[in-house]
């Protein structure tokens, strides 16, 4: 346009026509701050089709602040260098449907007041919607990323899309806000993804997800319910500070990295049910306000519990932890039965305010200054816990250590609510112990044995002997 002083909707027919009679297909365009109506975008269109596909083909093609008064369809178009749309505003419906994108696109600060449609468009260059808005539906279905993409502070009033998406670079939403449901089912992501203090008010559907990468959720808001079932996390996966209003369903997750719920707060049903960490889980300062729910979870690294909060009834277990089940400060405000087949248990200054039931597996468990304001009982769970089929559970990273439970510490706990069954107390510490009388004990319970032969003690020698039984 530099041969004319008038954008293209002002020019006169005759120099309008001149201009878009010399356009060809991959031609390069300056067209900022044109206002399109119908009929000279399709005139623009038109100019830049390509006879040998049928579509539009654009060079560099500068539109930012462009204002599209109707319907714009730029589907199936080419564009072969940088794409610029910043601050362009779309009043109408607007297609971008099987649009191939050579080069870098921008499509920051653009407004789409009508239904925004990116379905199976590909974006081989770094790709930008930050600050963007979308005033109805935004479909990007099926649309490939292959570069960095960045929809930081992106708002979606409607439906989002992006089921089956694939993003090859980093993939950016940070800040960005969902208010209507927000389909991520299938997407794949091969990189990091941010998601940091996003808020979905709708439904969040992230069910069968792959990411490649780290993972962040941190701060995010789910106003709605939220779905992980199935999702595969490769990387680290980080949701401290998150909140989940509604369910949060993580329902056969799979988490390959370490696992951070740090201080996350859940309000409704959390399903970690069959749900795989592979590296260390980080629950620490969780609130699980809802049932929590981890049935036959399996945690291959350390599971940390430190100073959760479980203030309704808490389906944990069974649960399976080739590592430390760390329970150390935590809260159990109503009735618990936990089922965990773990190396180690820990609970120290955990604090029980109802009746709580602990079948163990394996571990080597610390009572130490818990808390225990009703009956607690500890029981050694002398077969594996089955499944819902009835069939023995897996607890392969286990095999081949003994399965009994070895009680190291009691200290400072009142005894008077405690009950243990078939456990292993040779070596446990009961120093600060109050109401030992009344320690009630059940099945086979075994302490140290009474040690034998002379024994030196100052300048006096001692004899041993074991009571007759």
């Amino acid at each position: 346009m530099s041969d004319y002083a008038l954008c293209l909707a002002h020019l006169n027919g005759v120099s309008r026509a001149e201009y878009l009679g010399g356009l060809r297909p991959g031609a390069d365009l300056d067209l900022r701050g044109t206002t399109f109506g119908q009929p000279l975008l399709r005139a623009l269109l038109d100019a830049l089709r390509d006879p040998s596909t049928g579509e539009p083909c654009f060079g560099q093609a500068w539109f930012d602040d462009a204002q599209f008064l109707g319907d714009a369809w730029f589907g199936e178009s080419q564009f072969l260098g940088f794409a610029s749309f910043r601050g362009a505003r779309f009043s109408g419906d607007v297609s971008f449907d099987g649009a191939e994108f050579s080069s870098m696109t921008w499509f920051a600060q653009a407004q789409f007041s009508g239904s925004a449609g990116f379905e199976e468009a590909q974006f081989f260059g770094i790709t930008d919607f930050g600050g963007a808005q979308f005033s109805r539906e935004a479909q990007f279905t099926g649309a490939e990323f292959s570069r960095d993409t960045g929809f930081d502070g992106a708002q979606f009033a409607g439906i989002a899309w992006f089921e089956e998406a694939q993003f090859a670079g980093v993939a950016r939403f940070g800040g960005a806000q969902f208010a209507g449901d927000a389909r991520f089912d299938g997407a794949q992501f091969s990189r990091a993804a941010g998601f940091g203090g996003v808020r979905f008010s709708g439904v969040a559907w992230f069910e069968q997800v792959r990411f490649g990468g780290a993972a962040g959720f941190g701060g995010a808001r789910f106003v709605g319910d939220a779905g992980f079932s199935g999702a595969e996390f490769s990387g680290d996966a980080r949701f401290g500070g998150a909140q989940f209003a509604s369910i949060a369903g993580f329902k056969q997750a799979r988490f390959g990295g370490a696992t951070g719920f740090v201080r996350v707060r859940f309000e409704g049903v959390a399903w970690f049910e069959r749900t795989l960490f592979s590296g260390v889980a980080q629950f620490k300062e969780a609130q699980f306000v809802g049932v929590a729910g981890f049935e036959h979870a399996r945690f291959l690294g350390d599971a940390r519990f430190e100073q959760a909060r479980f203030s309704v009834a808490a389906l944990f277990g069974p649960v399976l932890c080739a590592g430390v089940v760390d329970l150390s400060g935590a809260v159990f405000d109503v009735p618990v039965t936990l089922e965990i087949a773990a190396r180690a248990v820990r609970c120290e200054r955990t604090r029980w305010e109802s009746t709580a039931t602990l079948r163990l597996r394996y571990a080597t468990a610390d009572f130490g200054h818990a808390v225990l304001s009703f009956p607690a009982a500890v029981t050694a769970h002398r077969s594996p816990f089955t499944t819902g089929l009835g069939t023995p559970g897996d607890e392969g990273p286990l095999a081949g250590s003994d399965n009994g439970v070895r009680v190291v510490s009691v200290r400072g706990v009142d005894a008077a609510h405690l009950v243990l069954t078939d456990v292993d107390l040779s070596n446990c510490l009961f120093s600060g112990a109050f109401h030992l009388d009344q320690l009630r004990l059940g099945g086979r319970c075994t302490f140290a044995s009474t040690p034998t032969g002379f024994h030196r003690r100052f300048l006096w020698v001692h004899r041993w002997t074991r009571p007759a039984l």
